[in-house]
């Protein structure tokens, strides 16, 4: 083309340059329009050069904003994006604009799809938002280059949740408060005020959920929430403040009913009508409040008379004296008046108190002192001889009952002084205090009462007749032995007892131990006969020597007090023994059954570990047999026919001599379980099996017997 273009040019010169040569044009001139043509050619191709260059640039331009706004369009879905995307060598500008533009319009479809989805969660968070306030997280949200890929979802779907969680627990929170306000409103008699009240009251009336939604936007906020709890909590001061009222109203009323004497019915009826908080009923207890206390009044003097008789009741529970009785003076004055009453009020109060403190020990005080009145009363009563004996008044079980008495006396009376003694040393240390009856330490008068009594056992056992020596005793002949006439230790004593022919060196434990072996049909009943017959026999002997020495009489009193001292401990401690008998023999045969137990289970362990072994050596012996076979073989292998019978006989023979040798011990097994009767004779002609081999090989070292065996068979 260009040399079409080239002939076509220089052609149109020649026939230029010829017309300037017809025309005789100068040659200046000629060359001057020469350069202007071709100056205009290069100006209109630089021109057509610089539009065509503009036009390229602006399609560049074009596709780098194109491949700029796809880039980001993945980058917002979150998908990759390469960063050397460029056209490829032999595509041009046009072709690569086109591509480009319909990948834009592909990625912005997928975008704007995904955009959707996002604002309507948008929208949910922004109500979440607006309910719950500041508590929701709107920050992730934008309005410009909005995030749409898969993690930015993620966090808008987990915020969402938790707002709706916070939603939910809040709308909980709400009701339940609600509830509570609307039930304290109707408690105290209330009715619904403000803007706030109302709206609680309409929420509390309605059930269907979507109908509540629009108020909760308005109530589970932080300012609602909080404006809500405040009323609740002013209304729940509120109802405590009208029941401790009421409280104080119906005790004081209880008391003043109690001081009048005013029947239950009414009582009742009055409570009944006044069982609410409201304003009514507090009104109408106060009322009764104040009529009765305008009857207080007028009838005072009643009152303070009843409360100077509880405040007797209350002296007398404490072992007050007189002294500290009149320390509250107003209880032994004329005057009548509120302020008396109120004093008497508060020093019965105080009593009570004072009562509960040391209910413990009165309670002991109290025990102590009936046991030392029914002691008194007793020694009484026994102090009369003519009880046993009089005419139509015999009474077969009064001696029973006296003994009975005497030993629950000689039991419980020192327990309880034990226990009086360590409550009232307590006492004393935590209070500083002495415990006081009838105005004197009741814990010396315990110490001075025992100092007493062991002064006079003291006296009771000086001697006052000397003790007759072996050589001064009048021996006789003995009632369980009759036919034996040496005289011994054991007759020394003149009385005819056969329980106090025992033997004076014996300790008391064993001459009351035989005393129940030689008796063991005596009762109670016996036991108080003989000892009447006893003393009836010590008091004859006392009138026979009465003419003795005064010393000689101490002597024989204190010998006698002795006597009966011993008996009565010893008594004491058979009780008390034969109560301890059946705990010692139950303690005794658990330990018998535990030992039992122990030594099954011993010989148990002892039966599996023989077992075992057994077993262990049978698989030995079969290893040892198996090896034998194996060697036997190779060498019937590697010999010859010679040989072969040579070596067969030998290990017929070592077999015969080794089955042999196992039938022994099973043979003297199969006699001994034939001597116990517990198998069928012996065959000896039959052979031993493996069976009978594996049967026990404990007897090679003394294992088990065969009942031994039968258990760890069993096991």
């Amino acid at each position: 083309m260009f040399e079409e273009f080239e002939k076509s040019f220089c052609t149109r010169l020649q026939d230029l340059l010829t017309i300037h040569a017809e025309i005789g044009t100068p040659l200046e001139k000629i060359e001057q329009e020469r350069s202007d043509l071709f100056n205009s050619i290069l100006q209109l191709t630089d021109n057509l050069i610089q539009t065509r260059s503009n036009e390229r640039d602006d399609l560049a331009a074009l596709a780098i904003e194109l491949r700029n706004r796809i880039s980001k369009a993945k980058r917002l879905m979150g998908e990759y994006v390469a960063d050397n995307t460029t056209k490829l060598p032999n595509q041009t500008l046009d072709d690569y604009v086109a591509g480009l533009c319909l990948e834009e319009s592909i990625v912005k479809k997928h975008y704007e799809k995904r955009l959707t989805d996002v604002k309507e969660l948008y929208s949910q968070l922004n109500s979440y938002a607006k309910s719950l306030g500041d508590c929701v997280n709107t920050e992730m949200m934008t309005e410009d280059s909005i995030d749409v890929s898969l993690p930015a979802v993620t966090a808008l779907e987990e915020e969402i949740r938790r707002s709706e969680d916070e939603f939910t627990r809040r709308t909980q929170r709400v009701d339940h408060l609600v509830h509570n306000i609307v039930s304290l409103w109707t408690t105290l008699g209330l009715t619904p005020f403000s803007d706030q009240d109302h709206l609680i009251d309409q929420l509390n009336r309605l059930v269907r959920i979507d109908d509540k939604i629009p108020l909760y936007n308005q109530l589970v906020g932080d300012s609602g929430l909080q404006s809500i709890t405040q009323l609740f909590r002013k209304l729940e001061d509120t109802r405590q403040e009208c029941e401790f009222r009421r409280q104080e109203i119906v005790q004081s009323l209880h008391q003043m009913w109690d001081r009048l004497r005013i029947d239950h019915q009414t009582r009742n009826q009055l409570l009944q009508n006044c069982q609410g908080l409201t304003t009514r009923d507090i009104q109408m207890l106060e009322e009764e409040q104040s009529r009765l206390k305008r009857l207080k009044e007028e009838r005072v003097g009643d009152f303070i008379n009843a409360t100077r008789e509880e405040l007797a009741c209350l002296w007398d529970q404490l072992y007050m004296s007189d002294n500290e009785r009149r320390m509250f003076g107003p209880a032994f004055t004329d005057i009548h008046d509120e302020n008396a009453l109120e004093a008497h009020e508060n020093e019965v109060a105080r009593l009570q108190l004072l009562v509960e403190d040391r209910k413990h020990i009165l309670e002991k005080v109290e025990q102590h002192m009936n046991i030392l009145q029914e002691i008194k009363d007793f020694e009484n009563t026994t102090n009369d001889p003519s009880r046993l004996f009089g005419k139509g008044q015999r009474d077969p079980g009064r001696l029973l009952r006296e003994e009975k008495f005497r030993k629950r006396v000689h039991r419980e009376l020192p327990k309880i002084e034990r226990e009086l003694k360590g409550a009232l040393n307590e006492f004393e240390t935590t209070t500083k205090k002495t415990f006081n009856v009838y105005g004197e330490s009741y814990l010396k008068v315990l110490e001075s009462r025992d100092k007493r009594n062991t002064e006079m056992r003291s006296d009771d056992n000086d001697p006052k007749t000397p003790r007759r020596t072996n050589e001064e005793a009048f021996y006789r002949q003995q009632i369980i032995s009759p036919i034996r006439q040496s005289p011994t230790t054991r007759s020394i004593f003149r009385t005819p007892q056969p329980t106090r022919t025992q033997a004076i060196t014996a300790s008391p434990r064993r001459q009351l131990r035989r005393q129940l072996s030689a008796q063991p049909q005596s009762n109670s009943g016996d036991s108080i006969l003989h000892r009447v017959r006893e003393n009836n026999i010590k008091q004859q002997h006392r009138h026979q020597h009465h003419h003795q020495d005064p010393p000689q009489q101490q002597q024989q009193q204190q010998q006698q007090q002795q006597d009966q001292d011993q008996d009565q401990e010893l008594e004491l401690e058979l009780e008390q023994e034969l109560e301890l008998e059946p705990e010692l023999e139950q303690k005794q045969t658990q330990q018998e059954q535990q030992k039992s137990l122990v030594q099954r289970q011993r010989q148990q362990l002892q039966q599996a570990k023989q077992k075992k072994q057994h077993q262990i050596g049978q698989q030995q012996n079969i290893k040892i047999s198996n090896k034998r076979k194996r060697s036997n073989n190779d060498i019937m292998l590697s010999s010859g026919n010679s040989q072969e019978m040579s070596e067969l006989d030998i290990n017929s023979k070592e077999e015969s001599t080794s089955s042999f040798e196992l039938e022994r011990p099973i043979r003297k097994l199969r006699k001994r379980i034939q001597r116990q009767n517990l198998a069928p004779p012996l065959d000896e002609s039959k052979p031993c099996s493996d069976e009978d081999f594996s049967l026990d090989t404990g007897i090679f070292d003394d294992g088990p017997e065969l009942s031994d065996m039968s258990d760890h068979d069993s096991l």
